[in-house]
């Protein structure tokens, strides 16, 4: 599951709810929950179950700047298909599913208990459908059993602890969480500590440092009720964030403690360069997100319909994805350059030399296709490779309608623009000196590939790389404008004088590199000249490569 579509379904499963309330999900919770919990539980949470939110998670995601530049259309697909799986989640009979966490449950070999409150379920579909969504590590791990209409699901050593448990009344932690159903919610998750987990708290709680040095032990074992996020219904959905304290003088010291924090917050983002990009938004945020003081609780909502909110989402959320995918980007063709380095390192391994940048020629030397095409049985491509007319140029009719097959190492991270063109950026440094000089007088062997007699041109060989292999650059990432076909025999013809003139990009602060020993580095444009010249060539003798 990529990135965008792991959004998607979050925002499925927070917004999902049934289109009306439904007044019988209360009870459902707390019998589900009920035998489940003791004086070690300290958070309980559900979220209600439906198909009918769909436009609703949609206009969210795009409100909120969720949605990538043209990725409307993808996110819809992707909220029709969770809606499908919802529904028929709904039709077998699934209504909520909820979950507990006690002291106990935060081990390795444990974990959080989940229960599935089920209205008439149909047991078998139901396990089915769920053994059928679960990624296989997770299917090995987790154990279902029902017990009556609840489904549980957890670990084995969970599901152990779960069965032998008795069970405490727990109104502190329960009753806050089926208030929220009981009033339309979709979601809701209560924190409410135990007994003896406020008596560890009275006990052994450290001294705080400004702004909270006033949190001190009683306050945050005797004056602290529960902590309640609470989600309803959408397409007019509001989410409310609420600290019930023990009384109002209790509630009047966490709201000074909270616009303490919050003030220090805003200082250190005004005062720290690191966020300077963001200070304008946390200052607003400040603002718009202070909790506000009802009686002996601290409230702060948001709301579907509010403008600022939204504004604030976005300037948050928007830099965060565009980062997120950049990251995921960067990690794309940092595995590609490692792909590609591993191929032609196994060509190399096999025929003594790596392949000229103009792999494949007629019989007199004329360049046919590109070395991108001669590694291709290394990279698991063979079935492409043996398609390809391999005596024919790269525009002959045949091998022109291959080109628009799209080895995934050539093309992981390509814009739309360059997969429908077929070009990479993926090219070799082409230039005296370099890992792929011309070789004047350079052997062409002849191979039997099928029936095909093929003619190679042999590149250079490893022995002859005295700088080392892990400083010199074997493939690089050029800028858009100067992609080229992938089949053709066309790279990067490198001007050593300013050997960034074809790499630099707007929108883009730096390029991927991949190097002869294999590995893949990432290069700043603000790199000098000189470092990135001393890394393309094979034997100057350089040591101060980036």
């Amino acid at each position: 599951m990529n990135h965008h579509r792991a959004l998607v379904f979050a925002a499925v499963l927070l917004l999902a709810s049934p289109t009306l309330a439904d007044p019988e999900a209360a009870q459902r919770v707390r019998l589900a929950l009920a035998p489940r919990v003791d004086d070690q539980t300290f958070v309980a949470a559900a979220v209600s179950i439906d198909a009918a939110w769909a436009d609703g998670a949609l206009g969210t995601l795009g409100r909120y700047g969720l949605l990538p530049p043209g990725g409307r259309a993808t996110a819809e697909a992707h909220l029709e298909q969770a809606a499908s799986l919802l529904g028929r989640l709904h039709t077998l009979g699934v209504r909520e599913v909820a979950a507990v966490l006690a002291v106990p449950d935060v081990r390795l070999d444990s974990g959080v208990l989940v229960a599935v409150a089920c209205e008439a379920p149909q047991k078998d579909d139901i396990v089915a459908m769920a053994r059928g969504l679960l990624p296989p590590p997770l299917l090995e791990a987790l154990q279902l059993r029902w017990e009556g209409d609840v489904l549980l699901m957890g670990v084995g050593k969970t599901l152990e602890r779960y069965a032998s448990l008795t069970p405490s009344p727990r109104s502190d932690l329960l009753d806050p969480l089926t208030e929220a159903f009981e009033r339309d919610a979709a979601a809701a998750a209560v924190v409410s500590p135990g007994a003896d987990v406020r008596r560890v708290v009275r006990e052994l709680w450290p001294t705080l440092a400004p702004p909270l040095r006033d949190l001190d032990a009683r306050l945050a074992a005797d004056g602290f009720r529960y902590l309640r996020l609470t989600v309803r219904q959408p397409p007019a959905w509001h989410a409310e964030l609420t600290l019930a304290a023990a009384d109002d003088a209790s509630a009047q010291r966490f709201k000074r403690l909270a616009d303490g924090a919050i003030d220090a917050g805003v200082r250190f983002a005004k005062s720290e360069p690191r966020a300077a990009p963001v200070a304008g938004v946390v200052e607003q945020a400040a603002t718009l997100l202070r909790p506000r003081l009802e009686g002996a609780a601290l409230r702060v909502g948001v709301a579907h319909d509010d403008g600022e909110i939204a504004a604030l989402a976005k300037g948050f959320v928007v830099p965060a994805v565009a980062a997120g995918q950049q990251a995921a980007r960067r990690s794309q063709q940092m595995n590609d350059m490692k792909q590609i380095a591993l191929g032609l390192l196994n060509y190399e391994s096999a025929r003594g030399a790596l392949p000229a940048a103009a792999a494949i020629c007629d019989p007199q030397g004329k360049p046919l296709l590109s070395w991108r095409v001669a590694i291709l049985p290394y990279l698991e491509q063979q079935a492409l490779y043996d398609r390809f007319h391999l005596d024919e140029p790269w525009d002959s009719p045949h091998n022109l309608k291959l080109a628009e097959v799209l080895p995934g190492p050539y093309f992981g991270s390509a814009s739309d623009a360059l997969r429908a063109a077929g070009k990479t950026t993926y090219l070799v440094p082409v230039a005296a000196g370099t890992a792929f000089a011309p070789i004047e007088d350079a052997k062409l062997t002849q191979r039997k590939v099928g029936k095909q007699a093929v003619h190679f041109r042999q590149g250079l060989s490893y022995r002859k790389v005295t700088d080392g292999t892990s400083n010199t650059v074997l493939i690089a990432q050029v800028a858009d404008e100067h992609a080229v076909l992938w089949t053709k025999p066309q790279d990067w013809r490198v001007d050593l004088a300013d050997p960034l003139a074809q790499l630099r990009q707007a929108g883009r602060d730096g390029f991927v590199t991949a190097y002869m020993d294999g590995s893949a580095r990432y290069f700043p444009f603000e790199v000098q000249p000189e470092l990135l010249r001393n890394a393309l060539t094979i034997s100057g003798g350089e040591v101060d490569h980036p």
